[in-house]
């Protein structure tokens, strides 16, 4: 428990001192790096978010490094987070990790709200599994399944040469699978009698494309979510990611917007109005006309909503 403590001091010191000049910083420096705790396995941790989040920064150079690090990740998507999630809303988060933003989403939701989170690789689901716990929440269900056009039984391939949230359905000829059930989005839903997704995250690693195909029957209904999803020209996909901006915005009839200064920063969405101005790898946000009268005005850039 100190060891949980010293390390919120550290990173809120460490974030005070940022960009500033002032006398006694360099001592100040030093003394982080001494309360600071050693990175060990399964160290807890206390982000800056005000929860808390087993890690490993030696088995994961991603998302959890980052953490320890910084106390932060992804900064502006959380943002967005705050600014798009509503109290009492259904969140699914598709390729949850760890659950940084599964978490930050109860947070904003409340516990009348519902988190519905999917990670199919084991080894990081049981992580997941205990960052939930140790966090107390209990509007969080998980699934340690994966979700893509088709159902059945498949491989996962861990991909921790990148990182933690590197596992994908992708064939890799350097990693031996791991088995993984494969449902699709329309088939949950339709299971466990949901009636509406009010936002919904989707990080999977080349395989968006698919997530969306086997969810195409809730996509076209008349209450469509609010999608968050990673779009990146550097995986290469299952899928035709090219094909992506037309499914969204031609046959789903969603706006889709990009982040000015990318999903590390705070900083406002803007609009893009044609495929050529998707972001190479970053998050992408969809939004229906009737999501915006919801919505904190301030989350858009240059866009008149009295229109």
């Amino acid at each position: 428990m100190v060891n949980i403590y010293r390390f919120y001091l550290a990173i809120c010191l460490s974030r005070f001192l940022k960009n500033k000049s002032l006398r006694g910083k360099k001592y100040l420096t030093k003394l982080i790096t001494i309360i600071k705790p050693k990175v060990k396995c399964g160290m807890i941790v206390k982000t800056l978010y005000g929860f808390k989040l087993e890690i490993n920064p030696n088995y994961d150079k991603g998302i959890e490094t980052q953490i320890y690090k910084t106390g932060i990740y992804e900064e502006g998507t959380l943002w967005c987070f705050q600014k798009i999630l509503k109290k009492n809303d259904v969140v699914f988060d598709i390729g949850a990790n760890i659950g940084l933003t599964s978490i930050y989403a109860s947070k904003l939701v409340g516990r009348n709200g519902t988190v519905h989170v999917f990670e199919p690789l084991t080894s990081t689901f049981e992580i997941l599994k205990r960052n939930i716990k140790v966090n107390r929440l209990t509007n969080v269900k998980t699934y340690n399944i994966a979700l893509s056009n088709h159902e059945g039984v498949g491989l996962i391939y861990k991909n921790l040469h990148i990182n933690r949230g590197a596992a994908s359905l992708k064939k890799s000829i350097n990693e031996i699978g791991e088995n993984v059930i494969i449902s699709t989005l329309d088939r949950f839903v339709s299971t466990n009698a949901i009636e509406l997704i009010n936002f919904m995250k989707i990080d999977v690693e080349g395989s968006e494309y698919d997530v969306l195909e086997g969810g195409l029957n809730m996509l076209k209904s008349k209450f469509k979510p609010i999608i968050c999803l990673e779009y990146s020209e550097d995986v290469e996909s299952l899928n035709k990611i090219k094909f992506l901006y037309n499914l969204l915005n031609v046959q789903l009839g969603y706006d889709v917007f990009k982040s000015i200064k990318g999903k590390g920063h705070v900083s406002q969405l803007i609009k893009i109005n044609d495929k050529s101005e998707l972001p190479k790898h970053d998050n992408i946000y969809c939004f229906q006309s009737y999501h915006y009268s919801a919505i904190s005005k301030d989350l858009f850039f240059g866009l008149n909503l009295n229109s």
